[in-house]
């Protein structure tokens, strides 16, 4: 931004042609509260203030800040209609409005303070007031006067009033001033008063009592007081006495003095109501000057000229010449009015400039030329831009940046920029009959320092000192002017003879001899016309070279040489040719010659040079330059309007788009073309340059579509120049002129414009860069309506903001008046920002949704010429985290997190502990379990003896009944410890997710009646009536009849234990939802449970007066497991009622195992399967054929089944599995019986070594144990076990079992050997004794017809002893092995028989029997008839 722009404002030299200045007008549009302007100050910070008959108003160059009335607003304006304001030495504005009443506007809160209404308490009507050196504010009136002061190091205020009471003669007071020792003097109506204030203390003086004092005057150590009836009185300090002036008061006589001015140390005014006295002080010398509009002279002006200008009631002007005694009066177009009112009095003001200007009541603006002693009048045209806005001048002010502000009535305030402005603008024609008259396309210096300018429109102007001197054709003869009739200038170009020669558009050359010799009436004109160059017809530029030798640029005809043209010219053309060392355009714009003589052409399509040493040849080669696409050093255009050489000798060509062309001499030299370019992007203000000239400092001035420019070289910076309110940004092609005075001319369509370069400053002022206005979240921040802030934004350097107020927008500006919209801002706000803003003239910096965070707002801005300002703006702005994020919420996050990590610590480590203590009690109540199941499954095992030998005793004829009875009662015991012992392996189960449903389909009513009927005899010892009901007879479906029964059986026994005598207990049971559900109900009439209790009745361990323990969790869990549900009801002492809710449908189990089978009910077994046992099974397996190995580590379980087995069988017993698969292997018996759980080797291991074995894999194995797992039983089947039968179990029930297997045994082998049609598959399960069986079979069948056939033969086959093959073959078939080869002859025999036609002899040699009669005895033997007769029944039936 620094030094790159700047911007300045040319206005019209006002000095010269004063109707041309442009007055900018400011009213409500632009933010004024109303367009009638009392009075204008600015303040110590640069603002400047408007008082308005709506009220104050502040103004920083962009927008305004309002004050006035608002209603209920106690701290706000009571009156808007200001007369005058003023600022104190504390900045506060005083207000003076049309009650009579002061206020003070606080500008950094916006409140206001009523003078009568806050400090005074009273009525104070004040007629004036003044600010005394110290501060003070003094305020006068009818009433006395009051003097306002403020509190040491407070904006607070205290008042002391003045008047008849405390010091006063008169409460009428007309002024109050302050001498320079501090003194305060107060003018009366009655009397004279002075009042000092020392240490404290103040000391009043009266004097002149009776006489009234209206003025006075201070002229270093001189007072004059004016009164009404005792002329003029001067009063000496040093000597404090009063002197009245004997000389004047005689001439005064009993006029009254007005008006005092002592315009220097000898002369001294008065201004009376008929005349105007002046007195020479050291002569002691009056004289009295009159004027017949003289009617009470009420105010003096002295100027910076000797002259006092004087404001009387008529309307109007005096001025007096101080010496001369000469008054003269300026009516300045004033209405006839008399004795107007301050507010209707005359503004006079002496600017900076020393410009007086002088402001009328209905006349408008008028300026002093003191030249001619005239007034140039601004007057309101509403036609007119830039004029007065209206005629009411109220108000008069200079600001700091000389500014002239003019208040008026209904107008606004009017701002005139009184800058010596150094660019001048020159307008040839006030009213030109067309456009083009005024515009200036070429211009000459003549030897003389005439200025010659010709214009589009035909007119070639004559200047001498920038005075117009004469016109062309208009001051012509006539004879000439007909020759320059419509004729269009071009060029203009004085030769070496003072000739100057005029280039037209369409009319030819025109040559005026001796241009400085002659009157214009007498100048000699020769129009040029050539038949044989229509180059001389259109000529854009002319030029000389040094050879005397003239060169013409036509617009369409190409080049023209001409030479000796006054004496037999001669001329050649040159024009566009095909050939590259030929003219490029016939279309020529510019010409130049270069230090060294070579000419330069500028054309519409590119650059001709034509070198010093071609000048003069025939045949002249041309060098061409143009523009080359994509080369970045290439012409940048082609049309090329003007060409120069700086003092560097560069080159320096402009173009009509492609900025501005910049060749090195060096190069050009080189003949490199290589050209240096410059554009906007460089700072240009337009890429269409027309004309170029270098000033002393060798900077270069460039005139463009848009302004002037000045290019730097050395730092290759430019500053650009722009006209404002007369469109003179556009300027004329290739017109440019540096005078001999060093002034440059450039021209425009306009008219011409004249600067001198060293006299172009720019202002360096450091004006204030201020915020004005600060918004958050889109409202303005205002004190006293926000917060956020207390204070105006202008006057704090910090504000705080929440989180949530994250948006934010700050207004700016310069208090630089001249051109505020000129001024460039560049801001940036730290720790959000990277870089700095382009510059630009927008005064607004909006960000949005900040982050929290402290931020730094920076601003930097240029003043209205450019320059950057020094200092940059600084405002802090800190946006506090929420609270979460703010460090006391980081601390109390910190502290609160903290306190839930070792919260959650502590309680993770008690969760730890409690938890390692809940799996320790898992863990023990697991080794519990598993200690109880293991005890339960020792328990199974004698409680299994005592209720066998129990069941033996009382099988025992010879035991009495009695003995029976009570061994019945202990087996009643034993079987109700068993039941226990059942429930702890179920829950163990439960706990493992191993309990598996077995679902049986059965009468449910009936499976009810019979739990019913079982407990009845226990409820009626008890005196309880236990009764059943239900809703149908026939309730089928499938339930798992143990877990039911167990479940019934729990809450029955509780129930029972639970209920009083004379009770009752009711079991119901109804089928509901759709028949596929039950429900049970058990209700007792028991003490109940309480509402605590029942809460945890269901939990493990749960306990209350009704249960304990597991028994109602075990239960809840066999209901679970039932896919049901069960509930409690129960009051004290009312009973309590369980509901079960079972499903009975299969499919509601679904993935579970369901079987359906015929069901009995057993005291010892709840249900097993039906067993049909032959009745002479007994007696055939009574002799010991058979052999039993019994293998139990329990010896007392062992020796019984030992015992037990021995009348039966042959008994081998084994105590572990081990020593049990060694015993197998050894004896060979016909039935294994294991237990499941033993040292060593345990029962599934045992079968699995058994059946692995050759010897032992055909042998049947009941696995006995005290483990009802399902899982154990699938596992004992699958690897090999006949049977699986649970303790505690009934001998009979083993004994059966046992009987069983043998006796399905024998049906086998007896149907192998009757059938010849069985496979040999059905004697054995064992794939060993399959392949075994399969074996021997093939080696018969194979050799059975051999002479060499033997059992011999099988076992060398076989590769088995003798023992081995006989026990074997025995174990599997039931037949030794010649009963087994005779069986297999047999079957074969009777498959031939019956399958071929082959005769008995035919069979009897197949099967291996020499002699048939034999044969047919065995095969009658096997199958009970003849081999004939079987063979005529089989094929009959076939």
């Amino acid at each position: 931004m620094k030094n790159k722009f700047c911007y300045l404002l040319f206005l019209l030299s006002f000095f010269l042609n004063a109707q041309n200045i442009y007055i900018e007008k400011l009213d409500i549009k632009n933010g004024l509260p109303d367009n009638s302007v009392r009075d204008i100050i600015q303040d110590e910070h640069g603002y400047l203030w408007f008082g308005t008959l709506n009220g104050l108003s502040r103004f920083d160059g962009k927008s305004f800040k309002n004050y006035n009335s608002i209603p209920g607003d106690t701290t706000s304006l009571t009156n808007s209609r200001m007369v005058k304001i003023s600022e104190d030495k504390k900045g506060f504005i005083w207000c003076w409005a049309d009650d009579l009443n002061l206020q003070r506007v606080n500008p950094i809160t916006n409140e206001v303070l009523n003078l009568n209404k806050h400090l005074l308490k009273r009525d104070f009507p004040v007629e004036g007031f003044r600010i005394t050196s110290n501060g003070d504010m003094w305020a006068w009136g009818n009433n006395g006067c009051t003097k306002i002061s403020y509190i040491e190091n407070s904006y607070q205020l205290k008042a002391e009033i003045f008047n008849t009471k405390n010091g006063l003669t008169s409460n009428d007071v007309h002024f109050v001033f302050e001498d320079l020792l501090g003194n305060m003097w107060i003018g009366t109506e009655n009397s004279l008063v002075k009042i000092k204030f020392s240490k404290g203390e103040k000391i009043i003086n009266t004097y002149y009592q009776n006489t009234s004092f209206i003025s006075f005057n201070t002229h270093k150590n001189n007072i004059w007081f004016g009164t009404t009836s005792k002329g003029i009185i001067k009063y000496n300090p040093k000597t404090n006495k009063f002197i009245p002036v004997v000389s004047i008061n005689k001439k005064l006589k009993s006029n009254s003095v007005i008006s005092i001015n002592q315009y220097n140390d000898d002369i001294l005014l008065l201004g009376s109501n008929e005349f105007l006295l002046e007195y020479n002080i050291p002569k002691d010398e009056s004289s009295l000057i009159y004027h017949e509009n003289f009617n009470g002279i009420s105010k003096f002006y002295n100027d910076s000229f000797n002259n006092t200008w004087l404001i009387a009631q008529k309307r109007g002007i005096f001025k007096y010449s101080i010496g001369s005694k000469k008054i003269e009066y300026y009516d300045l177009d004033a209405e006839e009015r008399f004795f107007l009112g301050d507010s209707d009095k005359q503004k006079i003001l002496e600017d900076s400039n020393k410009n007086l200007w002088i402001g009328i009541h209905g006349g408008g603006l008028f300026l002093y030329n003191r030249n001619n002693n005239t007034f140039s009048k601004f007057k309101s045209n509403e036609e007119k831009i830039g004029s007065l806005s209206s005629n009411i001048v109220l108000s008069i002010f200079e600001d700091s940046s000389k500014n002239l502000w003019v208040g008026t009535m209904y107008g606004g305030i009017n701002k005139i920029n009184l800058t010596n402005e150094n660019f001048i603008w020159h307008k040839p024609i006030n009213n030109p009959i067309n456009i083009f008259e005024n515009e200036i396309r070429a211009s000459v210096e003549d030897i003389k320092g005439r200025l010659w300018l010709g214009s589009k429109g035909g007119k070639i102007f004559c200047y001498s000192n920038y005075d117009l001197q004469f016109t062309f054709p208009d001051d012509l003869s006539k004879e000439n002017q007909q020759k320059f009739k419509n004729i269009n200038v071009y060029s203009l170009y004085i030769d070496h003879l003072n000739n100057m020669w005029i280039g037209t558009k369409g009319k030819g050359l025109f040559v005026i001899k001796s241009i400085t010799d002659t009157a214009p009436k007498n100048l000699e004109i020769i129009h040029i016309e050539s038949k044989n160059s229509k180059a001389l017809n259109d000529v854009y530029a002319i030029i000389q070279d040094h050879n005397k030798n003239y060169w013409f640029g036509s617009h369409g005809y190409g080049l023209a040489q001409m030479s000796t043209p006054f004496n037999n010219p001669k001329i050649t053309t040159y024009t566009q040719k095909k050939s590259s060392d030929q003219l490029l355009s016939n279309y020529i714009r510019c010409l130049f010659f270069d230090k060294d003589h070579n000419l330069w052409i500028g054309t519409s399509d590119g650059i001709n040079l034509l070198m010093s040493n071609e000048l003069n040849k025939k045949n002249k080669k041309f060098i061409s330059i143009k523009n080359i696409k994509n080369s970045i050093s290439s012409l940048t255009y082609n049309s090329v309007d003007h060409i120069f050489q700086a003092s560097d000798n560069s080159i320096y060509l402009s173009t009509m788009g492609g900025g501005m062309n910049i060749l090195n001499y060096s190069d050009f030299k080189d003949r490199k073309f290589k050209f240096t370019h410059l554009s906007v992007a460089n700072g240009l203000s337009s890429n269409k340059i027309f004309a170029m000239q270098e000033d002393i400092d060798k900077n270069i001035w460039i005139s463009t579509s848009l302004g002037l420019n000045k290019y730097y070289p050395k730092r290759n910076k430019f500053e650009n120049f722009f006209v404002e309110g007369y469109g003179l940004n556009y300027f004329t092609e290739g017109c440019v002129n540096k005078l001999n005075n060093g002034d440059f001319l450039f021209g425009h369509h306009k008219g011409f414009l004249t600067f001198n370069p060293k006299n172009i400053t720019k202002d360096t002022t450091a004006y204030p860069l201020v915020l004005s206005k600060f918004f958050v979240n889109g409202n303005e921040q205002i004190p006293r309506k926000s917060d956020i802030i207390q204070k105006n934004i202008e006057y704090i350097d910090n504000v705080e903001l929440s989180y949530t107020q994250n948006t934010i927008r700050f207004d700016f500006s310069v208090l630089d008046f001249k051109n505020p919209e000129k001024i460039q801002y560049s801001y940036k706000l730290d720790h959000f920002d990277k870089n700095w803003s382009t510059p630009l003239t927008s005064n607004t910096a909006i960000y949005q949704n900040l982050p929290h965070g402290n931020y730094t707002f920076l601003l930097k801005a240029t003043n209205s010429d450019g320059l950057e300002l020094p200092k940059t703006l600084k405002f802090n702005v800190n946006i506090k985290p929420p609270f979460f994020k703010s460090y006391l919420g980081y601390f109390l996050m910190v502290l609160f997190f903290g306190s839930i990590f070792f919260a959650f610590l502590y309680l993770y480590k008690r969760q730890i502990s409690a938890k390692n203590s809940i799996v320790f009690a898992d863990k023990l109540n697991e080794k519990k379990l598993v200690y109880y199941t293991n005890i339960s499954h020792e328990f199974k095992t004698p409680l299994t003896l005592i209720s066998c030998h129990l069941q033996d005793i009382i099988d025992d004829n010879e035991v009495s009944n009695q003995t029976k009875l009570s061994t019945k009662k202990i087996q009643k015991s034993t079987t109700y410890l068993l039941n226990l012992v059942e429930q702890i392996l179920d829950f163990r189960k439960i706990r493992e997710e191993k309990m598996k449903l077995l679902l049986i389909n059965t009468n449910i009513v009936d499976f009810i009646k019979n739990i019913h009927d079982q407990f009845m005899p226990l409820a009626t010892k008890e005196g309880i009536n236990l009764s059943f009901k239900t809703n149908s007879e026939n309730i089928v479906g499938h339930i798992d009849v143990k877990m039911l029964k167990k479940i019934v059986y729990n809450l029955l026994s509780n129930a029972i234990k639970f209920t009083p005598s004379d009770k009752s207990i009711k079991i119901s049971l109804k089928l509901i939802n759709n028949n596929e559900y039950i429900k049970i109900k058990i209700k007792d009439e028991g003490k109940g449970i309480s509402k605590e209790d029942q809460k945890h009745l269901f939990e493990r361990f749960g306990k209350s007066e009704n249960s304990s323990g597991i028994g109602l969790f075990y239960v809840k869990e066999l209901v679970n497991c039932h896919k049901g549900t069960i509930e409690v009801t129960s009051e004290i002492d009312q009973g309590t009622c369980f509901n079960i809710l079972l499903p009975i449908h299969k499919k509601h189990y679904k993935g579970e195992d369901i079987e359906v089978s015929d069901i009995v009910v057993n005291e010892s077994n709840f249900y097993e399967p039906k067993l049909e046992v032959q009745k002479d099974f007994k007696t055939e397996n009574a002799n010991k054929q058979y052999s039993i190995l019994i293998i139990d580590d329990n010896d007392e379980m062992r020796d019984y089944l030992g015992t037990k087995f021995q009348q039966y069988f042959n008994v081998f017993t084994a105590e572990n599995g081990k020593t049990g698969v060694e015993a197998a292997i050894k004896e060979v018996p016909d039935i294994i019986v294991c237990d499941l759980m033993m040292p060593l080797v345990d029962g599934i291991g045992a079968i699995k070594l058994l059946r692995e074995n050759f010897n032992t894999c055909h042998i049947p194995i009941v696995l006995l144990t005290a483990n009802s797992s399902e899982h154990k039983k699938i596992e004992g089947i699958k690897i090999g076990a006949d049977d699986y039968i649970t303790k505690p179990f009934n001998f009979k029930y083993l004994k059966l079992k046992i009987d069983a297997l043998i006796n399905q045994r024998n049906i086998i082998i007896q149907s192998f050997s009757k059938n010849p049609e069985l496979s040999m598959d059905i004697l054995t399960n064992t794939d060993e004794d399959k392949k075994f069986i399969e074996q021997v079979k093939l080696i018969v069948e194979e050799t059975i017809g051999e002479a060499d056939f033997s059992i011999n033969l099988i076992l060398s086959k076989m590769g088995l002893s003798r023992t081995v093959f006989y026990k074997k073959m025995k174990e599997i078939t039931g037949e030794t092995p010649h009963e087994f080869i005779s069986t297999i002859q047999m079957k074969k025999a009777a498959l031939l028989l019956k399958n071929t036609n082959y005769t008995i002899a035919e069979v009897s040699l197949t099967c291996g029997f020499n002699d048939a009669n034999y044969f047919s005895k065995i095969f009658k033997k096997y199958f009970g008839q003849t081999p004939k007769t079987y063979q005529v029944e089989h094929k009959t039936q076939s």
